[in-house]
């Protein structure tokens, strides 16, 4: 989702931005990237993603942010995230098209210089000659898409978008009687289009050199015959109008919570918002979809019981806003959690109540577990007041090829004064490490009604990835969520 007040694309968690938030962080909302990274990644609607942005003006001076910022990347160790050119990392395919998206700005000359320099300086002939991951060809298919002066911006959409051509003669058999033919008086210093000629004639669709040059049709390609670019060392040669962007047609933006936990014990103060001006909320709290004809939000409301909220907005002269779905459970009464080892602030379950929020982790959504790396975890649950206690269980997640294992060990402890613990149950764990999958184990231990108000978990790390491990002797994590009591 586009966060307009930060302007980047932000993770959410029931409604609500993910916080604190950290555009240069590498963690558990992105794939492999950042913000940085993937806020540039709507291919398929670009004048849609500029409009967003404040403008073509405002476009360009976040892209030449992208690629000229020194500030580095934090958060989790991502090797695929390399090939750095400010926060752009050619290592990575998140990060393929972005030099093409200058040909939608007012410096549309960068496309060139950009993909020229990646070219000469990101592939070699040598054993190290990749930037990075060469996952499905996809590093090569760069390279050979951007040597013919050409790429497809949007998969699954036939037309490209125009680069600088390597090589003086290209012939691409079409299996067609005519082959297609790129020729170029290409050089180091010749590497902007100055003009661009299909079959004899100007290519007059391809825009060249100007904003949203995506003239160029698969079924051009598909025909036979020839392309010629006639290239310059210098932008001042370039011709051309700029055409107009298309914009997308206005669509209200959806709304999101600006207060509002998921999980509460008395009440919870629900505010909503959109950052459509003039937008008006319409929401439901009984389980049906929204329409226009549903409540309209005004002021924060309050909710006592468990409740599924939903809400749209809509603005006269623009599309409706998808529809955003919240959760809310109530819990039966007030407990605490103190943690004696602290969990990663990349995988926090929505923070410290995360591991007794009712709310249980997913086996391939990483953020909604707490992750712990290196270190054992130990934690006390506090319920406030001595309870009758006859189950204690705590699920866990393995994931090997994510370094992600179960505990070796897990113990559960009660005690009434948080000094004197009395262990109820002790578990050496047997499953092997190398299970395939992503699963998840739930240590459970039943035992006959014990009074207590404190509840110890502690659950032993194996430290390490074994040897047989593409990581091996590197940190291990295990992941937790949710620790139940009944």
């Amino acid at each position: 989702m586009y966060d307009i007040e930060s302007g980047f694309m932000r993770g959410k968690k029931n409604s609500n931005w993910v916080k604190p938030f950290d555009p240069y962080e590498v963690s558990g909302i992105y794939t492999e990237a950042n913000a940085w990274q993937y806020t540039w990644f709507a291919p398929h609607d670009i004048p849609g993603m500029i409009s967003m942005m404040g403008g073509v003006s405002a476009f360009t001076g976040r892209l030449d942010t992208l690629f000229s910022t020194q500030a580095a990347i934090t958060g989790r160790s991502q090797p695929d995230i390399s090939g750095m050119i400010g926060q752009y990392a050619h290592g990575n395919e998140p990060s393929h098209h972005m030099i093409y998206l200058y040909q939608w700005s007012d410096k549309p000359y960068r496309t060139a210089a950009l993909s020229r320099k990646i070219m000469k300086e990101f592939y070699t002939n040598k054993r190290d000659g990749l930037i990075g991951n060469e996952d499905c060809g996809q590093m090569s298919a760069w390279f050979v898409f951007s040597a013919m002066g050409f790429y497809p911006v949007c998969p699954g959409v036939p037309s490209y978008t125009i680069g600088s051509p390597l090589f003086d003669k290209i012939t691409v058999n079409a299996h067609t009687k005519t082959p297609f033919v790129i020729t170029a008086d290409s050089s180091e210093k010749n590497i902007y289009v100055k003009q661009l000629l299909l079959n004899g004639k100007e290519f007059k669709s391809g825009k060249t050199g100007i904003p949203g040059g995506t003239g160029l049709q698969h079924q051009d390609i598909m025909k036979g015959g020839n392309l010629t670019f006639v290239l310059s060392g210098d932008i001042k040669e370039l011709t051309g109008v700029p055409a107009p962007i298309s914009p997308s047609s206005p669509v209200v933006m959806i709304p999101y919570l600006v207060s509002g936990e998921k999980s509460f014990y008395d009440s919870c103060k629900v505010a909503m918002y959109t950052y459509t001006p003039q937008a008006t909320i319409h929401y439901t709290i009984d389980g049906s979809v929204p329409t226009t004809k549903s409540a309209i939000y005004t002021n924060p409301i309050y909710i006592t019981s468990t409740t599924i909220l939903r809400m749209m907005a809509t603005k006269a002269g623009f599309e409706a806003s998808a529809v955003e779905e919240s959760s809310f459970l109530k819990l039966p009464y007030k407990r605490d959690v103190y943690y004696t080892t602290k969990y990663s602030h990349l995988y926090t379950a929505g923070g410290d109540m995360g591991l007794i929020d009712g709310i249980y982790g997913e086996p391939n959504a990483f953020g909604s577990w707490q992750g712990f790396h290196g270190i054992d975890m130990n934690v006390t649950i506090d319920l406030h007041e001595s309870r009758n206690i006859s189950m204690i269980a705590a699920s866990f997640l393995q994931q090997y090829p994510s370094w992600i294992w179960l505990p070796e060990e897990i113990s559960f402890e009660i005690s009434n004064d948080n000094k004197t613990f009395e262990p109820v149950y002790n578990y050496v764990n047997t499953i092997p490490k190398n299970k395939d999958g992503a699963f998840t184990e739930n240590f459970r231990s039943d035992f006959p009604v014990r009074k207590a108000r404190y509840i110890r978990v502690t659950a032993k790390n194996p430290a390490v990835c074994p040897p047989w491990h593409p990581g091996a002797g590197d940190k291990a994590w295990i992941f937790v969520d949710e620790i139940t009591v009944q």
